[in-house]
């Protein structure tokens, strides 16, 4: 599982989540924040399966893992149709293969996505800021380092189960 992950995990949680963000996010100036809708009804059952059997050579657990998908699940005395998609909300198991499910998306966002906003060792000298030190003026709202230098951006990004928030310390057209 991802270590940007803090929802469903045993030893994180809400805090570690929010941590996670107080201390990466802190420079960040654009952001993004998204839940993925019904994401336990809408866990394709396929998809899951392949997932699955990417790691785990057993065709027994996974036919299992399958059964347990296609089940359905009851409330109230009433049995749900059996589908093609969901899993049984509330159940760990179902947690648990949320995350697994979930962490191709980490791994898209981690391997696709942050390589192209995140890079450079620091970012340039302020030319207004270093104008003001020749002169012997300071205030205390110019930055001492470009905040539009391309040449630097850093990308963050923290999940919490379902939900998710993207950081970039960049310019706001990235």
């Amino acid at each position: 599982l991802s270590g940007n992950n803090h929802g469903w995990v045993k030893g994180k949680g809400c805090h570690t989540a929010l941590e996670d963000v107080r201390i990466l996010f802190s420079a960040d100036s654009w952001y993004v924040k998204g839940d993925i809708s019904d994401c336990l009804s809408s866990i394709d059952h396929a998809i899951l399966v392949n997932l699955l059997e990417d790691k785990i050579k057993d065709q027994a657990f996974i036919d299992l893992i399958y059964k347990y998908c296609r089940a359905g699940y009851g409330e109230r005395g009433q049995i749900s149709k059996k589908s093609k998609t969901g899993l049984p909300p509330g159940e760990k198991l179902s947690f648990l293969l949320a995350n697994i499910y979930m962490g191709s998306f980490d791994v898209w966002v981690n391997d696709t996505l942050k390589p192209l906003y995140y890079f450079g060792k620091h970012k340039r000298a302020n030319p207004a800021y270093t104008k003001m030190v020749r002169h012997g003026k300071s205030d205390n709202i110019t930055p001492s380092r470009d905040p539009k230098d391309p040449n630097y951006k850093r990308f963050h990004y923290v999940r919490y189960g379902d939900s998710f928030i993207m950081g970039l310390n960049g310019p706001r057209k990235d």
